[in-house]
């Protein structure tokens, strides 16, 4: 609205617990008005798995990724490092659980992330991990 678009031409969508929630109750809304692209904005670390979860639940004919344009040290000074560690560290662990679940489309992940992810559960960033070791 501070950049002009009528408070009448936003819709929210308040509902949602988790991204493929995201994707299912926002297309529910848009799916009506004939919307069939949208933009997609998260966190820079969770592109690729909103990418991975539009994929497998997104009902629109195509969606559009971005993530603000910061760099990794400003992320750190913004949020603090373990809270920014923890959450890279749980995109991942989703990343390898969810495609089993059905949430989302499964994707081979390089293997140096695989060990980094490894090893950062190892040293204690498990905060946002689905079930900790």
């Amino acid at each position: 609205m501070g950049q002009g678009v009528p408070p009448q031409d936003i819709l929210l969508e308040e509902a949602a617990t988790n991204l493929m929630e995201n994707f299912l109750l926002s297309d529910a809304l848009l799916l009506p008005l004939g919307v069939q692209r949208t933009l997609v904005v998260t966190k820079p670390q969770t592109q690729r798995r909103a990418k991975l979860t539009a994929l497998q639940v997104g009902k629109l004919a195509g969606y559009s990724f971005a993530a603000p344009l910061r760099s990794f040290t400003t992320a750190l000074d913004m949020f603090g490092p373990e809270r920014v560690v923890n959450e890279m560290v749980g995109d991942v662990d989703r990343m390898l659980q969810y495609p089993a679940r059905g949430f989302m489309r499964a994707e081979p992940l390089p293997q140096a992330v695989l060990e980094a992810f490894e090893s950062l559960r190892r040293a204690g960033f498990e905060q946002n991990c689905l079930a900790k070791p």
